[in-house]
This record gives C-alpha cells, sequence and structure tokens, in this order.
C-alpha cells in the first residue's frame, strides 16, 4: 500500500541544480501512491533554488523542509578533509530528523525507477542498508573492519534512525564531529567503521558506480547491471555536467534536468563550452593532417 518517503540531502547552494535534476528523477519515476518529503541540509540555500526547487512540484507533489547547519560545528573535521563540508552535512540528518527511516542520497544521482521499491527494504535489525562499494576489500583491510563487514558508499544510505538513536549511534557519530579519527578521513569510512557487520547489503542496481577499476567479485553482474542500472550514482569528477565528461549514461542527466527550471540557462553555457572543446579537437586533428 501507500508509503510516506522520507530523503535526506546534504548539499551546498552550487550543488541546487544538481539536488533539483536527483529530485525530478524520483518524482518522475515514483509510484503515484506514495507521497515524499524531502529534507535538505546545507549551510546556506538562496530563495532563488528554494523556489526552483520547489516548483519541481508540476511532476508530482511533495514537502520540502529546508534546514540550516552551523559550519562552525565542522571545524575539527575540516581540517584534513578534502571531499567539501556538504558531505557531513548527513551526520546532521542522525541528529534532526525525528523519523523512524530516512534514505540519504548524495546529488550526483540519476533515479531511473520507482525508490519506494529501495524504501520499503526492511531494516529493522540493521543501522542501515547500503550497496557495496567498487572499493569493498581494500577498505576493509584498511579500516580493519571484521570478517562480517562489507564496506558499502554512503552516496545511498537507507538509515534505521529508530535504532541509530536507540543504541546511542547519533551520540558516536557527533562525538567524532568533536574528535576525528586518524584512521578514517571522511563520513563513508566513519560510518562504516561505526556500522560494521550491522550494514544490510542491497543489490548493486540500487547504486551503480560505473567504472573500469573496481573490485567486484562477479564482474558479469557488474557489467549487466549497469546496463539498465535503478540508480546512477556519478562517482569521482567526472560529473555528466562537466563540459568534455563522458561518465557512463551521461545523458540520463539531461533527460530530467529537461524537468528542471536551469535547463535551458544551464545548456546555454555547457553547450559554449563543449563547442569550445570540439573546436580545439578539430584544429588539433587539422594540424596533424597537414604537418
Amino acid at each position: 500500500g501507500f508509503m510516506q518517503i522520507n530523503i535526506c540531502f546534504g548539499i551546498n547552494n552550487s550543488f541546487c541544480q544538481h539536488c533539483a535534476c536527483t529530485i525530478a528523477s524520483i518524482l518522475y519515476n515514483s509510484n503515484p501512491e506514495d507521497t515524499y518529503t524531502f529534507y535538505i541540509i546545507s549551510n546556506y540555500i538562496s530563495e532563488q533554488n528554494k523556489m526552483m526547487i520547489k516548483s519541481l512540484r508540476h511532476i508530482k507533489n511533495f514537502k520540502i523542509k529546508f534546514l540550516i547547519a552551523d559550519m562552525s560545528e565542522y571545524k575539527y573535521l575540516w581540517q584534513n578533509n578534502d571531499l567539501g563540508m556538504s558531505t557531513f552535512f548527513r551526520f546532521k540528518a542522525f541528529e534532526w530528523l525525528k523519523l523512524d527511516k530516512v534514505l540519504y542520497l548524495d546529488a550526483d544521482i540519476i533515479v531511473r525507477d520507482d525508490i519506494g521499491i529501495l524504501y520499503r527494504v526492511d531494516i529493522t535489525d540493521y543501522y542501515g542498508a547500503g550497496v557495496e562499494d567498487i572499493i569493498s576489500p581494500a577498505k576493509i583491510k584498511e579500516l580493519g573492519l571484521s570478517d562480517k563487514a562489507t564496506y558499502v558508499n554512503a552516496g545511498v544510505l537507507l538509515i534505521n534512525l529508530k535504532k541509530c538513536r536507540e543504541e546511542k549511534m547519533v551520540e558516536k557519530l557527533l562525538e567524532v564531529m568533536k574528535n576525528p579519527w586518524e584512521k578514517a578521513t571522511n563520513d563513508q569510512e566513519i560510518i562504516n567503521t561505526l556500522w560494521d557487520g550491522r550494514i544490510k547489503i542491497v543489490d548493486l542496481i540500487w547504486n551503480c558506480m560505473y567504472s573500469y577499476k573496481n573490485c567486484y567479485q562477479d564482474q558479469n553482474y557488474y557489467h549487466s547491471m549497469a546496463q539498465n542500472p535503478a540508480i546512477m550514482h556519478y562517482i569521482t569528477a567526472n560529473k555528466p555536467w562537466v563540459a568534455g565528461s563522458d561518465p557512463h549514461l551521461k545523458y540520463e542527466y539531461f533527460k530530467y534536468l529537461k524537468l528542471t527550471p536551469y535547463y535551458y540557462e544551464f545548456m546555454l553555457q555547457y553547450n559554449m563550452e563543449e563547442n569550445g572543446i570540439i573546436l580545439k579537437k578539430l584544429d588539433e586533428i587539422n594540424q596533424k593532417l597537414s604537418s
């Protein structure tokens, strides 16, 4: 039957276009019966961006809450981190969201199937659910995790907030913010260490991080899954919105961007940059041919 689906993002203001694109893809592929509430945690979101995100209600109605984080809380973590502060906003989700369950998503993601299917996964006995990372074995060794551990990518995390509250996981995470560990340099490593062996593993289709360097056991499945994933996650700097980039399923990003008010202005800029790159390449080819 019908379900209330709670989804959380941690972004900075400059990432609103990409977050809107993720939200558009979720709404477009959602089950009409389900209702959605989005929580956006940030240090600042402009009024214009808030309006543009809210305009996505033309696809399907939803509720949205913008939660503002105080950056000074993160000062200890920030010192040895090059990921950008907004990745740590997910820690605030544990503290602020008085829900039983939330789906935490990165905003460099396109959802291509009904996210309600993932949301309905039973995580009663787990801290959360996620997808094995492409670098899992190396990370398990590096962090000294247990034999039963699977290292998950934190870009798609179904979080059992109720259990995290009951078992003082929130306090542990906030403690790490004040006293960062030497060993774990980012939030993904921290979550995997604290949740060691208590993470439910879901199918790779729910977080497709397609790259030729990966450590998966079943390579054949990995390549076949990547043909039609439920969630495409554009990991690394090879983002679809960067001119000259070529990530797997790149044009899925533009398909959903077209449902947002960011599309036309962005495409104008993007096409100019792409054309510049193309002209430069043509020039190089012509010089080679004529020499």
